[in-house]
């Protein structure tokens, strides 16, 4: 167990130290082409969502007389920006009924999730350099500097782990590579990437959506099998015949103790041929008492 806190916590670490030099990097426009962009309709998007829980508000109080004004749907229009095709569906000085004002908040509600996805998708967009960014740093950290460490990172030695191989062979570069596919989950960055940058606002959501969905369930899997096994072996572990040892302040190697029933399995398996031998005996024996009474 303390392995594998040791391993959670680098693992954080190192992730931490990324992201500040993502940061960092992505403030530069000459890395960034898209910052200004970026910034801006961020901005415009969360002072959106602020605004938007004082609509249905805005409604009943306009309301209040039992029908809309033009100077009242002008300054919805200048408040709530996107909302136009809604609202010019409304006819000025005629009385709003409770039902089709019911109607009217929830065709507002409708087009607030359109709203909602329109922004968030440009900023996706924006965000592409970001991202490329993130990925080739992750690349670089995760994959080329541990594979030139020898299987350390900064804060794997700092807390004297390394990543070796259970065949006893070279760790070779690709597999390190394979490693931030699966670790640091480039693998569903890349494929959200991607479709950000080929595919059409709406196919892009749901493709968005449904990958953010594989990766909750990924994590799951990934940490599950990491703390069912004694070895603290992870699928991309499994998969590349890597482990994580961990050494002590001499450089020599913790071998994590093995669990009591796994010594009673051990010891089972080793009595096993014994006590089939003894069975072995047993049974010659009392057939061949058997043969010599039928003889006599």
């Amino acid at each position: 167990m303390k392995k594998l806190l040791l391993r959670i916590a680098a693992y954080a670490l190192d992730s931490i130290l990324i992201m500040l030099i993502s940061f960092l990097l992505v403030q530069v426009p000459l890395f960034n082409p898209t910052l200004k962009q970026y910034n801006d309709t961020y901005q415009q998007f969360i002072d959106q969502e602020l605004v938007y829980d004082e609509f249905a508000g805005d409604i009943d109080k306009y309301l209040e007389d039992g029908h809309f004004t033009s100077s009242e749907i002008a300054e919805l229009k200048n408040k709530y920006i996107g909302y136009d095709e809604v609202l010019d569906k409304i006819t000025l000085e005629e009385e709003v009924s409770l039902e089709n004002k019911d109607k009217l908040k929830k065709e507002i509600e409708e087009k607030h999730r359109d709203v909602y996805n329109d922004q968030a998708y440009k900023i996706q967009k924006y965000n592409i350099p970001s991202n490329i960014i993130s990925i080739i740093l992750l690349f670089l950290y995760f994959g080329v500097f541990q594979f030139l460490m020898h299987g350390q990172t900064i804060f794997k030695k700092l807390f004297k782990l390394r990543v070796v191989s259970t065949t006893k062979k070279d760790i070779p570069w690709w597999s390190y590579l394979i490693r931030v596919l699966l670790v640091n989950e480039v693998i569903f960055l890349g494929i959200d990437l991607l479709s950000l940058i080929f595919l059409k606002e709406s196919m892009y959501l749901n493709i968005n959506y449904w990958l953010s969905e594989a990766r909750y369930i990924f994590e799951i899997v990934m940490l599950v099998v990491m703390m069912m096994r004694e070895d603290g072996r992870g699928l991309h572990d499994l998969l590349l015949n890597t482990r994580v040892a961990l050494y002590d302040k001499d450089g020599i190697e913790v071998i994590t103790p093995v669990s009591e029933e796994s010594k009673d399995k051990v010891k089972e398996l080793k009595e096993t041929p014994k006590s089939n031998v003894k069975k072995a005996k047993s049974k010659t024996r009392t057939t061949k008492k058997k043969n010599e009474k039928d003889l006599n």
